[in-house]
């Protein structure tokens, strides 16, 4: 059986959510996502990670300039939407850290059981069950 071509309402739905998802909403990020008080916590925290780092959420990267390179090995960066690996990717070069991007989602962390010292997620305010953004 063929699949069938979404029409109406449901083929701009299919189109818009992806370019939203990988275009507008990691640029809202960047705008609006690191307000002075999170970010005091992001140096507070991110600062004290040690050895080899998974960073769950990366986003566009804010965290890299808070690593500390005399403590960190290496960086696991996960983040499964390409529009803020494209981010993340221009704030690694602000850095000197050791990062390696995986592009998956968290069920699917593909390390060996043991292989970090040091497991970093900073929560934003998104509501991933209901599939807002």
């Amino acid at each position: 059986m063929e699949p069938r071509a979404a029409h109406g309402r449901n083929a701009t739905h299919e189109i818009a959510m992806p370019f939203y998802k990988d275009h507008v909403y990691p640029h809202l990020v960047s705008m609006l996502g690191n307000p002075k008080p999170i970010n005091e916590i992001r140096q507070r925290i991110v600062r004290l990670a040690q050895g080899n780092v998974l960073e769950i959420g990366v986003g566009p990267g804010v965290n890299f300039t808070h690593y500390d390179p005399s403590r960190v090995d290496k960086i696991y960066a996960l983040e499964p939407n390409p529009g803020m690996l494209r981010r993340a990717e221009k704030q690694r070069h602000q850095t000197q850290l050791d990062i390696e991007f995986l592009d998956l989602p968290g069920e699917r962390i593909p390390l060996a059981e043991a292989s970090v010292d040091t497991v970093v997620r900073i929560p934003v305010d998104v509501n991933r069950d209901s599939g807002a953004m």
